[in-house]
């Protein structure tokens, strides 16, 4: 009687290495998918984009919808990290603002740390974001609730929102109470005119 044997296949640690690769290349894929949502994403005026929303996001969880594919900079001020290896200045360190900005997507978010706060950088929540147009080039591709977005003329910012609370005759910032601001574009020293169109979006903190 002969006896059939068997072979075990062998996995080589160059295959698992391959598969790792296969697998992380997928899940980096699928993240870069995800994140390109939020290109078509929601304007919610006072409450933030889609699912990223003012005082309730954090900036690790931007970064983690977002990805890591952005420019940090840091306004004014000294940032809680900063004071554990150098001395902060006296008086007080005064309030600084973390922003990320996507060029790529034409998207900043903006964290806001009171003086003295300690609260880590990634647990900042999220005090404004900005939705703009970069050298010409408008990557954004989202509505407001009332469809307005990049592109749109002044004229019709005005027929949804009525006036806003400057003139806007004479601004090139458009704000509203409900809490949403449009950047026009328009020649410098000139009168706004019905036809100048939006260059920026910004949905600030209502409070």
């Amino acid at each position: 009687m002969s006896i059939i044997q068997f072979r075990h296949p062998v996995i080589t640690i160059g295959t698992l290495l391959g598969l790792a690769s296969l697998f992380s290349g997928c899940s980096t894929l699928a993240k870069q998918q995800a994140a390109k949502q939020y290109l078509k994403a929601k304007v919610l005026p006072g409450v933030g984009l889609g699912d990223i929303h003012i005082r309730q996001t954090t900036l690790a969880e931007v970064i983690e919808k977002l990805g890591r594919n952005n420019k940090r900079t840091v306004h004014g001020g000294y940032t809680y990290e900063d004071c554990q290896i150098i001395e902060c200045p006296i008086p007080e360190p005064s309030t600084s603002t973390v922003e990320l900005n996507y060029k790529d997507k034409g998207l900043s978010f903006f964290f806001e740390r009171n003086p003295g706060e300690t609260t880590p950088e990634a647990e900042l929540l999220l005090d404004r974001l900005q939705i703009e147009c970069v050298n010409k080039r408008c990557p954004f591709k989202g509505k407001t609730e009332q469809g307005i977005r990049l592109g749109d003329t002044r004229a019709q910012v005005k027929e949804i929102y009525g006036r806003p609370k400057r003139a806007y005759t004479t601004s090139w910032l458009m704000s509203y109470p409900q809490g949403i601001s449009f950047l026009i574009d328009h020649a410098p020293n000139t009168s706004g005119k019905e036809t100048d169109r939006i260059e920026g979006i910004t949905i600030p903190d209502r409070d």
